[in-house]
C-alpha cells in the first residue's frame, strides 16, 4: 500500500468501524434494557404467584382461625423459602402481628409497614423500605371460603437482588455484542483491503488510459507538423525539397518486411522519435508481419509502449533493438531489446506496478503496467529479463491474434536465468 493510500484507508477503516459501533451499541443497549426489564417482570410474577399459593392455601386459611397460626404456618413459609429467592415471607393476622417470618424472633411483634389497606381487601404491589431492607413486594388477603378476611401474606425481594439477577440475565447479550464488534472490525479490515484494491485497479486503469492517450497525442501531432511541412513544400512547388524531406525521415531497418500499414506506420514513426533523442531504432533481421494480419489498437498499444520506455531507458547515444514476428498462424512475437541500465526490480513488481528506470518513474511505469494489462486480457505472454545483446533489459510478449481469454503466464527468461 502507496503511503498516499495509509489515510485513505485509515479513515475507511475509522467509518466502518465507527458505523458497526454505533449499530452494535444501540442493538445491544435495546437488548440489555429488555433483558433487564423482562427479568424484572418475571421476577414481580413470581412473587405475586408465591403470595396468591400461600394465601389459598386450606392449611394457611384454617391455621388463622386458631389461637396460635404460627406453628401449623411457619414451616409452610420455611419450605416455601428454602425453595425460592424471595427475601422473606410474612403471614399476619387480623391485628397486624406477625403469625410466620423468615426471622423468628420478630413472630409476634406487629408488622414493620402498613397492613391496614389490605386488611379491607386491597392489593398491594411495589417497593417499601422494611426490616429486611428495600424490597419489592406484593401484600394479599387471606379470604376464608366465605369471603371474610383473617389476615394478610407478604412475600418479597430486595429490589438490589432483582436488580442484580436482571443483569446478569443481560450480560450474554453484552458478550454477544462485544463478540459482534470484534468481528465486524475484522469484517471492516478485509472490506477495506478489498475497496483499496478495487480503488488501486480503477486509478491504475485510468492512468494506462491517459498515458496511451497522451503517447496517441504526441504521435498523431508530430504526424501533423510533418505533413504540414510536406503540404507546405508542395504548395509552393518545391517537390523536390518534400521528397527529400521523405525521404530523409529515419526509418528502421528492414522495414520493408512489415506490410501490415499500422505496425508500419508506428514503428516508422517511433524511429523518427528515437532519433531526435540520439537513440539507433534497430529491427531485427526476423522481423516480418504480413499485410493480412489483423492488427487492432491493442498490438499497436503495445508495440508502442515498448518501444517507448526502451528508448526512455536506454538515453542518449543508445541503441534499442525490435523484433516482431508471426508466430504460427495464432500469435504476435514481439521482442524489444536495449542496453540501458536493465531492471532491477523482480517480475512480479513489473506486472503489478510497473518499472522505469526515467526520473519520472509513475508515468513510464504506466508502459509496462498497460502491456501486461492487454497481455492478461488476451490470454498472452509476457517474460523479462536481461539482453545478451546489449546488457540492458529484455522484453519477450506472445501476444495472441482475436481477443482470446485466458490468464497470462509469467516467467523469467532462459536469459535472465543464465545472467
Amino acid at each position: 500500500m502507496s503511503p498516499s493510500e495509509h489515510p485513505r484507508a485509515r479513515l475507511l477503516f475509522f467509518v466502518q468501524v465507527v458505523v458497526m459501533a454505533v449499530i452494535v451499541a444501540l442493538v445491544g443497549a435495546v437488548g440489555v434494557v429488555h433483558a433487564v426489564q423482562d427479568a424484572q417482570r418475571t421476577a414481580e410474577r413470581n412473587i405475586a404467584t408465591e403470595a396468591d399459593t400461600i394465601r389459598r392455601l386450606p392449611t394457611v386459611i384454617e391455621a388463622m382461625g386458631h389461637d396460635d397460626p404460627h406453628e401449623e404456618i411457619q414451616p409452610i413459609v420455611d419450605a416455601a423459602l428454602a425453595g425460592s429467592d424471595f427475601r422473606y415471607i410474612t403471614v399476619v393476622d387480623v391485628k397486624g402481628v406477625r403469625v410466620a417470618h423468615v426471622d423468628p424472633g420478630k413472630v409476634g411483634l406487629p408488622v414493620s409497614s402498613d397492613h391496614s389497606d389490605v386488611l379491607r381487601g386491597q392489593e398491594f404491589r411495589g417497593v417499601e423500605e422494611g426490616s429486611q431492607g428495600v424490597t419489592y413486594r406484593v401484600k394479599l388477603p387471606i379470604l376464608t371460603s366465605d369471603g371474610d378476611i383473617v389476615g394478610t401474606v407478604s412475600v418479597g425481594s430486595l429490589v438490589s437482588d432483582i436488580r442484580k439477577n436482571a443483569l446478569a440475565q443481560s450480560l450474554p447479550i453484552a458478550i454477544a455484542s462485544l463478540v459482534a464488534l470484534g468481528l465486524g472490525a475484522v469484517v471492516a479490515v478485509f472490506i477495506t483491503r478489498w475497496l483499496l484494491r478495487r480503488f488501486r485497479k480503477a486509478d491504475q486503469r485510468l492512468q494506462e488510459e491517459r498515458a496511451a492517450a497522451d503517447l496517441l497525442r504526441i504521435e498523431a501531432h508530430e504526424f501533423e507538423n510533418r505533413m504540414h511541412l510536406v503540404s507546405g513544400l508542395i504548395e509552393l512547388g518545391k517537390y523536390d525539397e518534400a521528397r527529400s524531406y521523405l525521404d530523409a525521415t529515419p526509418e528502421a531497418e528492414s522495414e520493408e518486411n512489415i506490410a501490415e500499414p499500422m505496425v508500419q506506420a508506428l514503428v516508422t514513426a517511433h524511429s523518427g522519435v528515437a532519433a531526435r533523442e540520439h537513440v539507433a531504432l534497430t529491427l531485427g533481421p526476423g522481423t516480418a508481419v504480413s499485410a493480412d494480419w489483423p492488427v487492432n489498437d491493442d498490438d499497436l498499444l503495445v508495440i508502442a509502449n515498448l518501444i517507448s520506455n526502451a528508448v526512455e531507458a536506454t538515453g542518449f547515444g543508445g541503441t534499442v533493438w525490435l523484433l516482431i514476428e508471426e508466430s504460427g498462424e495464432d500469435a504476435l512475437h514481439i521482442r524489444v531489446e536495449d542496453d540501458g541500465p536493465g531492471f532491477q526490480h523482480d517480475d512480479e513488481d513489473l506486472i503489478h506496478r510497473g518499472f522505469t528506470t526515467k526520473s519520472d518513474g509513475f508515468r513510464h511505469g504506466i508502459g509496462l503496467a498497460s502491456v501486461t494489462r492487454v497481455v492478461t486480457e488476451r490470454g498472452g505472454r509476457i517474460d523479462f529479463g536481461s539482453s545478451e545483446r546489449g546488457g540492458g533489459a529484455q522484453v519477450d510478449v506472445v501476444l495472441p491474434r482475436g481477443g482470446a481469454d485466458g490468464v497470462v503466464q509469467h516467467q523469467a527468461s532462459e536469459e535472465s536465468d543464465e545472467t
